[in-house]
């Protein structure tokens, strides 16, 4: 299944925040495993100190940041929450 959005893809910018925690291995597994089967074009960043956590002003671990709005913090989202975060709510 493609992902688009008006027809149209665009490069998602993904941020992943923690520790190399079981909770960051399996938030970054689940993010893959969405980013594949849905096709989507993704920069994925990975970081992993504490500067950068005051950088991005977090203070919860693991984090996901998707295009500079933080999505999840402080769990771990399954795979199917991860889907809602990329696919657009239905217009009525």
């Amino acid at each position: 299944m493609n992902y688009t959005e008006n027809n149209q893809r665009r490069m998602r910018n993904i941020k992943v925040l923690g520790i190399g925690s079981s909770k960051y291995k399996q938030l970054t597994h689940n993010l893959f495993e969405v980013i594949n089967e849905l096709d989507i074009e993704a920069e994925v960043e990975h970081y992993e100190e504490i500067d950068d956590f005051l950088r991005f002003n977090i203070v919860e671990i693991p984090t996901l940041m998707i295009d500079g709005e933080v999505f999840s913090k402080g769990r771990v989202p399954n795979v199917e929450e991860l889907k809602f975060f990329f696919i657009p709510n239905p217009v009525h």
